[in-house]
Formats: structure tokens, C-alpha cells, sequence
């Protein structure tokens, strides 16, 4: 039926059929609320307000008339105000009559009214008398009319007017109802006149929207799969001549023409894949947009395929060793974002390795002054701040190893001063000791005599306590420069412990020097190589002040043997003094204390002796500490020429 009309035509057809039903409705509900406002403004008009007109005559009647005589009579309420609310009573009462009577009045009210006014014109009556009473200030008469006279008056007023509101209320009620039953008639059409227009509607509706929305329910599915990309689709035409049915045959005719492009720009892709960067598409096979859309992505793999072959070349020349190459080419856009980007990077490259090399230069030369001072960021920066840290902490390391070899060549020069002073020491203990020798060779020669001629002893035994004399005299300085020799011997065991202290630094201080180099990598070769030598330099020192402090330790135990024999033999010269000095006095002693003499001269011969080869080892242990000591220095000064050689501060 509506197979072949415009879709305009169709939604005119169905709005006119919703709006006539609409217009219908909306008549039929003018009518039934003109009904209800007139039923309304009856009930407001006519009853409502009359309602409350009777309602303020009866007020009036019983408040400002009855009540206040009453008041003006029990002296409540002064004669003159009395009289005012009487006046007012009067005039309230005759205008509210007046606009009662001019409403819609039915025939139970006409009836009533009849009946009201005669009685108001009596009750108008005595209410003038009871006004000229309160004039005239008549207590007695007034008091006499209000118990006999008011309410004859008044109270038939009241009941009427009581009755009048009751039917006030009943004619309410009645219209109340009539348009209530209005309104449910009115209620009943409108209901069916709904339901057949909706069904109507319904009906109409469904016809026209079914044929509008299933054909664009069927090319909403095609474009939901053309937009998956989908373009194998296949549309049956159903002559259908409105919007709808071109549509349906332009979609289809959409994805031919998407397909064609597509395979189009998929084959370029598939060459582009496989590295044919050479592949078009042919722009003439298709029209309009569609073939600006293919030149367009000829001319955008034309693009892409420029700078990418540009990159490479670059690449090449990197790869080979060149960091000069820079892209040239123009471009726009993101591609010239890309060749500015690629520029960059090798310009900050180039600048980092010319930095770096001109660094290493210096190294090479000695020169640890130098840093990169370059502005780089992210992993260039992580190498400038490490290669800094890397010479900062050997530049340390090499100012802490000169410090601790000037310390050394110091301590062993010192050490080297006191091995000389215990060699000369111990050579005036080999002179002393020679004398001493002479002396006693002396001492048993005069014994010898004494054995040969008592009578010579007196003389011999003066000689002898002379020679001993000279003999104690000389043990003296003997004993003096060997405990000389011993004071040496500490200094020199307190110097090797200071050189071994300070070839352990030297060796902690190789090893961090050592480790630094590992930690700058190749870089750090050259440091690595110098610390090497420090430590082997450290472990010869370390192994020559062990050979010192043994040599010391020897010295020291023959010096202490060395003063014991020396005092060993002080006393044995003390008693030979005392011996001459004895056998001075008496010749028949010196015969008995031959032998005694001779063996204690030949035992003071032996201790001599020994004291001697102690003095031959002193000596020798001298020049060999002598000796190790001037290596020592010599070892000290190679170090400290090779770490001078190193430049650390600029």
C-alpha cells in the first residue's frame, strides 16, 4: 500500500491521522471543562457565596445585635459603642440581603425568602427600639425588652435563614452530581474515542513505519558490516521506488566501490609488506573522491618511502663508521619532525664522542683534570655523570697513593738513617771490643807473671787492678752503646711498623682504584693497568718491612745477649779489681787466687768473644736493613714519579 511513497508522504499521512484524532480529543475535552467551569462557576456564583452572605446576616442577627444588648445591658460594653455595632449590623445586614436576592435563586429558595422578608421587617422593628433605648440610655426598659422582646424577634430570622443554608448546600450537591454524571459520560466517549484512535493509529502506524524501517533496518545491517569491513554483501532489489529502496541500491553500490578501493590500497599494503615500496595503484579505475583517495595513498607511500630511504643511508654511514651523514631531504610535517629528530640524535652523538675521545686524549697524556661538561640528557647524561665519578674517584685514589709514598720514601729514609747509626754503633762496639780483648789479654798475661814470680806480684797486681780499671772504664761504654743499639732497634721495629701500616693503605687504595677502572669499563683500562703496578709496588713494600721487622728482631735478641755479657763481664772485672786491690795487700794470697783469676779471665775472654760476633751480626743486619731500606726508597720514588706523572689538580 505504500510501497511506493516518498517517505515525506508517508509521515504526512500518519501525523494529519494523529493529529485529526488529536484535534478530536481535544474538542470533545473543551467541551466537557466548558461544562465543568460553567458547573463550577454556578456553584461558586450561586451558592458559595450566597452561603456566605447568609452566613454573615445570621452572624449579624446574633453577634452585633443580640449579644451586644445583651452587653450594653450587663453595663460590658458602653450605650454609644452598643449603638455603633447596631448601625453596622443594620447596614451589613441590607447589602448582603440585597446581593443575595440578585444571585440565581430556585424555587425552595424564592419560597423561603418570601417567608424571611415579613419576618425581617419585624426584627428591622425592634431592633430600631432596642437602638432608641441604647440612645436614649433607658436601662430599665432595655433590660425589659431584651428578656421579653429580642429573641421573639430575632430567633425566627435565625431559623429561616438555617434554612436557607441548608439549601445553599442541597442545590450544591445536586449540581455536584448532574456534572458528575456529566463528566462520566464525557469520560466514557473520550475512553472509546482513545482506544479507536490508538488502535487506528496503531494500525496505520505500524504500516508506515514497517515500511520505512525495514529497509533501513537492512541498510543499517549492510553499513554495520561495510563498517566491520565486510564488503561481500549482496543486495536483492525489491522495486521499492522511495528513499528507502535508493538507499538499499546506493549502499550496494557503495561497497562495490569501497571493495574496488580496497583492494586497491590492500595490494599496496601487501607490496609495502613484503618491501615492494615501488607498488601504485591505478587512480583511473575509480572516480570522484574515491580516486583523489588512491592518489592520495600513491602519493603518501611516495611520501613515507623518501624519508625511509633517506634514514637508511644514514644508518649505513653510521654503521660504517661515519657519524657524519645528516638527512637533507624536504619534507613536512611529522616527517621533517622525524628528520630534525635523526639530526639531532647524531649531532648529540658526534658531540658526545667527540667530547668523550678529547677526554681520553687527556687521559691518555696524564691529565686527570679534565670532565665532559657537555649538556646531554637521558642515557647520554648517564655516561657523562658516570665517566666524572669514574676519574673524580681515581683522581682521589692517585692523591691518597702520592700522599702514602711520600710517607713511605720519608719512613724509609728515616729508616735508612737509623740503620746507618746502628752500623756505626756497632762499629765503635767492635773497636771497644778489640780493646777490651787487649785488656784482657793483657789481665792474663800479668796473671801469668804473678804464677812466674810472687815477687813481682805487688807491682803486677797494681798493673793489673790498672789494666781492670781501664777495662771496667771501657765495658762502661761498651754497655752505653749497646743499650744505644737497642734504642735504635725500637725505632727501627716502630719504623717498619708505620711502613707496613702504610703499604696496607697502599694496597686498600689499589684495590678501589682497581675496582673504579672495572666500573668505567674500557675507559678505564689505562687506571686499571696503574693500580695493577700500585698493588704489586704495595705487596713489595709489605714483604720488605716483613724482611725488616725479622732482621730487627734478630738484632734485638743479640743486643740483649750482647748486655747481658757485657755485664756479665763488668762483674767479672769488678772482681779482678777487688782481686788486685787485695793482692796488694797481702803476697801470700795472690798464689791461691791464680787459678781463680785465670779462669775468670779466660771465661771474661769468652764473653768478650761472643760480644764481638754479636757486634759482627749487628753490623751485618745494619747494611742489610740499609739496604732494604734505599730499595724501599727507590721502590717509593718509581710510585711517586709514576703518580706525578698523573695529573689530578688543574
Amino acid at each position: 500500500m505504500f510501497k511506493n511513497l516518498k517517505i515525506g508522504a508517508k509521515l504526512i499521512i500518519l501525523v494529519s491521522l494523529l493529529s485529526a484524532f488529536l484535534v478530536v480529543v481535544g474538542l470533545i475535552g473543551l467541551k466537557g471543562m466548558a461544562a465543568g467551569d460553567a458547573a463550577l462557576d454556578t456553584v461558586y456564583n450561586d451558592r458559595v457565596v450566597p452561603l456566605r452572605d447568609l452566613k454573615v446576616i445570621a452572624d449579624m442577627y446574633a453577634v452585633n445585635i443580640v449579644d451586644t444588648v445583651h452587653k450594653a445591658r450587663n453595663g460590658i460594653l458602653p450605650y454609644a459603642e452598643a449603638v455603633k455595632n447596631i448601625d453596622t449590623a443594620d447596614a451589613t445586614i441590607k447589602k448582603k440581603w440585597h446581593d443575595y436576592l440578585a444571585t440565581f435563586l430556585v424555587d425552595e429558595e424564592k419560597a423561603l425568602v418570601k417567608q424571611i422578608e415579613p419576618l425581617m421587617a419585624i426584627a428591622d422593628r425592634d431592633t430600631a427600639k432596642v437602638r432608641a433605648l441604647l440612645v436614649a440610655a433607658k436601662a430599665d426598659q432595655l433590660a425589659e425588652f431584651a428578656a421579653k422582646s429580642l429573641y421573639p424577634a430575632i430567633d425566627p430570622v435565625s431559623d429561616r435563614f438555617s434554612a436557607l443554608i441548608e439549601v445553599q448546600l442541597t442545590v450544591a450537591k445536586q449540581v455536584y452530581e448532574e456534572n458528575q454524571a456529566v463528566y462520566e459520560l464525557s469520560r466514557k466517549r473520550m475512553i472509546a474515542l482513545i482506544i479507536g484512535a490508538l488502535v487506528a493509529g496503531l494500525a496505520i502506524g505500524y504500516s508506515i513505519i514497517r515500511s520505512i524501517t525495514r529497509p533501513l533496518t537492512t541498510v543499517c545491517g549492510l553499513i554495520e558490516r561495510m563498517a566491520k569491513g565486510d564488503l561481500d554483501i549482496e543486495v536483492t532489489d525489491d522495486g521499492a521506488r522511495d528513499e528507502t529502496g535508493q538507499m538499499v541500491r546506493a549502499t550496494a553500490e557503495i561497497a562495490r566501490t569501497l571493495k574496488a578501493v580496497s583492494k586497491d590500497l590492500r595490494d599496496m599494503i601487501d607490496a609495502a609488506r613484503v618491501g615492494a615500496l615501488s607498488v601504485r595503484a591505478d587512480a583511473a579505475q575509480h572516480q570522484g573522491e574515491f580516486a583523489h583517495l588512491v592518489q592520495g595513498a600513491n602519493d603518501l607511500v611516495e611520501a613515507l618511502t623518501a624519508p625511509l630511504f633517506e634514514v637508511a643511508g644514514v644508518m649505513a654511514k653510521l654503521a660504517s663508521g661515519d657519524v657524519r651523514g645528516r638527512m637533507t631531504g624536504a619534507y613536512e610535517g611529522d616527517l621533517r619532525a622525524l628528520k630534525g629528530n635523526v639530526n639531532r640524535s647524531l649531532d648529540a652523538l658526534v658531540t658526545l664522542l667527540d667530547e668523550i675521545s678529547a677526554f681520553a686524549t687527556a687521559m691518555a697524556a696524564g691529565d686527570l683534570t679534565r670532565s665532559l661538561e657537555g649538556s646531554y640528557q637521558g642515557d647520554f647524561a648517564a655516561i657523562k655523570v658516570n665517566l666524572n665519578k669514574a676519574v673524580a674517584q681515581l683522581r682521589t685514589v692517585l692523591g691518597k697513593v702520592g700522599g702514602s709514598t711520600q710517607d713511605v720514601a720519608n719512613s724509609a729514609n728515616e729508616t735508612t738513617a737509623a740503620a746507618v747509626d746502628v752500623s756505626r754503633q756497632a762499629a765503635s762496639q767492635m773497636t771497644t771490643l778489640a780493646e777490651v780483648s787487649s785488656a784482657i789479654e793483657q789481665t792474663v798475661a800479668a796473671i801469668a807473671e804473678i804464677a812466674r814470680s810472687a815477687e813481682r806480684g805487688s807491682v803486677l797486681g797494681r798493673s793489673a787492678a790498672s789494666t781492670a780499671e781501664d777495662g771496667r772504664s771501657k765495658l762502661t761504654r761498651l754497655t752505653d752503646a749497646v743499650d744505644s743499639i737497642a734504642a735504635k732497634n725500637t725505632r727501627i721495629s716502630q719504623i717498619s711498623d708505620l711502613i707496613a701500616s702504610i703499604a696496607d693503605k697502599t694496597y686498600v687504595l689499589a684495590l678501589n682504584a682497581g675496582l673504579e677502572a672495572v666500573r668505567a669499563g674500557d675507559h678505564g683500562r689505562g687506571f686499571g693497568l696503574i693500580a695493577h703496578k700500585i698493588t704489586t709496588l704495595a705487596e713489595e713494600v709489605a714483604g720488605a718491612t716483613r724482611d725488616i721487622r725479622g732482621l730487627v728482631d734478630e738484632a734485638t735478641e743479640s743486643v740483649k745477649s750482647g748486655v747481658m755479657a757485657a755485664g756479665e763481664a763488668r762483674g767479672a772485672i769488678d772482681r779482678i779489681v777487688d782481686t788486685s786491690r787485695e793482692s796488694g795487700e797481702t803476697v801470700q794470697a795472690i798464689a791461691s787466687a791464680i787459678d781463680e783469676q785465670n779462669a775468670m779471665a779466660h771465661l771474661l775472654k769468652d764473653r768478650v768473644n761472643h760480644l764481638h760476633m754479636v757486634g759482627q751480626t749487628t753490623a751485618g743486619a745494619a747494611e742489610e736493613i740499609s739496604a732494604t731500606m734505599a730499595s724501599l726508597t727507590a721502590m717509593a720514588l718509581e710510585l711517586k714519579n709514576e703518580t706525578d706523572r698523573i695529573r689530578t689538580v688543574a
